[in-house]
């Protein structure tokens, strides 16, 4: 269907939230017009997490898409890194699966992955860094770590821009944690605005954003506004919680099926490791 009637034609852009009154809505009545009878293809899977069935077939169960982003939320110290370093081992291949055998990523050859740390310093984002590799068990050139503790949350986010703007065929990029590019995780324009750029980052360069945020403490709500804001529109809100020394990975929110829980434990060697099996075998 055509919406367009002859106006100036100017681009419209999702990160801005007032648009003026020179906006061609009929541009973007196009853009946004669902038709029920076009085939509309699933999008790509990023990431997965063990196999489900449908119509007697078995499928491998998304956590994530290219085109979208998702969310690992967590009390703090509850090893939410250490999950992020299973996800991204897991997406680069080589020897994760011995790690987490029930984590596969999809789409991923020579795909860059972008690990920005906003928490650690450079000395310990590196060790994180490390045990990635060490886990994919080679060095890995499409893996490009950064540690974003000393930038101001400006200077943060204009570096996640340039990073997509310059660096070619990222597939999984990570933002750990996604409050620290905001002021204050309880303004509403500016974490509604964050979540805009998220939406929008990973729609227009077709990559998989993970997102990690803490929750409050005594329950398993993300924290503030933007923790609301972040869960609404994600695609999926993975728990992490540890108990004893075990770390489960739960779905907790998702727009997929939803996949069963794994855990993991970390080894004397420092690396995360799944101790509970939910698929016997991937090759259905």
């Amino acid at each position: 269907m055509n919406f367009n009637k002859q106006k100036k034609m100017i681009d419209y852009n999702p990160e801005i939230s007032e648009q003026t009154e020179e906006t061609d809505y009929s541009k973007i009545a196009n853009d946004c017009f669902i038709d029920v009878d076009e085939t509309i293809d699933m999008q790509p899977i990023a990431l997965s997490l063990g196999k489900h069935e449908h119509k007697g077939q078995m499928y491998d169960t998304p956590i994530a898409s290219y085109g979208d982003f998702f969310c690992l939320i967590g009390a703090s110290k509850s090893r939410k890194t250490y999950a992020k370093k299973g996800i991204i081992s897991s997406y680069i291949g080589g020897n994760a699966s011995s790690y987490f055998p029930d984590l596969k990523g999809h789409g991923n050859k020579y795909k860059v992955i972008i690990d920005n740390d906003t928490e650690q310093s450079k000395f310990h984002a590196q060790r994180g860094a490390r045990q990635i590799l060490n886990m994919v068990g080679s060095k890995y050139p499409y893996y490009k770590p950064y540690e974003m503790r000393s930038l101001n949350y400006k200077d943060r986010i204009g570096l996640i821009k340039w990073q997509l703007e310059n660096i070619d065929n990222i597939g999984l990029m990570f933002i750990d944690g996604i409050a620290d590019l905001v002021r204050n995780v309880n303004d509403l324009d500016e974490c509604n605005d964050l979540v805009q750029m998220l939406m929008s980052w990973s729609k227009d360069y077709n990559i998989a954003i993970g997102t990690i945020l803490h929750i409050n403490y005594g329950g398993i709500k993300a924290t503030g506004h933007l923790g609301s804001a972040v869960t609404k529109k994600a695609e999926t809100v993975v728990l992490v919680e540890t108990t004893e020394g075990v770390t489960s990975l739960k779905a907790n929110l998702t727009r997929n099926i939803s996949f069963n829980d794994i855990e993991f434990e970390v080894g004397t060697d420092g690396l995360p490791k799944q101790s509970n099996l939910i698929t016997s075998d991937r090759n259905y």
